[in-house]
């Protein structure tokens, strides 16, 4: 492999509480991680799964605000590829009840949406 290769991409988001944003991905997407700072209100975190992590910033003086879902325009955080929609939808849905059913694509992929509690929107999709 190149010295120039990338190694992988790693999406940031902006949370107004990184201890509430890491029990969200770990409860409703099965994600794990450790916290940075204070125990009682984490300044950052990186929260895995599979191989795909995410990293929560808390948001301070000097960092932009979280995503609002209202100001999201439609548009996505991170698309996440995944081999089962169905399996990924079911588990997710044990957990949110209001889950929007799997879409099918015209470019070929069974996609459905996560938006956490900061606003960021997920894309799960099986491609």
């Amino acid at each position: 492999m190149s010295e120039l290769a990338i190694e992988g991409v790693v999406p940031v988001f902006r949370v107004a509480s990184v201890g509430r944003a890491m029990a969200w991905y770990h409860e409703v997407l099965g994600f794990s991680g450790d916290a940075v700072g204070p125990p009682q209100d984490p300044l950052f975190a990186i929260v895995k799964r599979d191989g795909f992590e995410v990293m929560l910033q808390k948001i301070i003086r000097g960092v932009g605000a979280a995503r609002s879902a209202s100001e999201s325009g439609g548009g996505w955080d991170a698309y996440v590829r995944i081999y089962d929609a169905t399996a990924m939808w079911e588990s997710v849905r044990a957990r949110i009840p209001d889950l929007a059913p799997i879409r099918s694509t015209e470019y070929g992929c069974r996609e459905f949406t996560v938006v956490d509690p900061d606003g960021h929107v997920l894309v799960f999709g099986e491609c």
